[in-house]
């Protein structure tokens, strides 16, 4: 990390492979929408080398572009007159198929019905396998709060999805 700091390109090219594709499908899970995401992963990289003297070793350096990644798509979204809802979440599935993709997109459904701080704590603690602490850098909030959070909309999920029934069969949230 001393080298990137000091300018070295090529090891900073490195963490940028190491990273990539873990940002582009945080990225992606928000956008639904692949020029978004790519556009989003972009601006990460370009502001966390410009912004490589700020880094601070206290928190990893993942969690530092996933705020970074946050930030940036709060602007985005500012940038878009205010908190629009992402229209990409919601794609309708096949009709009269059933499979793990209407799973996917019935718990998308269910994202979609929660705030946007509930949205991104649930996607970065289940699909990015973030800690609270590193929630609590990401979000900047604090890690006790964002875990009554999370269950909170964990339970807002778990409540839709057990009211939601598929040939007569009440179908359980797997957490």
């Amino acid at each position: 990390m001393a080298n990137v700091k000091n300018g070295d390109t090529k090891d900073f090219e490195h963490l940028i492979r190491m990273h990539q594709q873990r940002i582009f499908a945080y990225a992606y899970s928000l956008f639904r929408h692949r020029q978004e995401a790519e556009d989003l992963v972009q601006e990460v990289f370009l502001q966390a080398f410009r912004k490589l003297p700020d880094y601070e070793p206290r928190v990893s350096f993942s969690a530092w572009l996933y705020k970074i990644a946050y930030n940036q798509y709060l602007n985005i979204l500012r940038k878009r007159n205010g908190w629009l809802k992402i229209l990409h979440l919601v794609q309708p599935a096949p009709a009269g198929s059933f499979s793990i993709e209407n799973e996917v997109f019935e718990m998308t459904e269910y994202l979609c019905k929660l705030s946007d701080l509930e949205k991104q704590i649930v996607l970065l603690r289940v699909l990015e396998d973030k800690s609270f602490d590193e929630l609590a850098v990401i979000l900047d909030g604090n890690a006790a709060s964002l875990r009554k959070k999370f269950e909170r909309a964990k339970n807002k999920i778990k409540k839709q999805w057990t009211e939601e029934e598929i040939d007569g069969i009440r179908q359980p949230v797997r957490f």
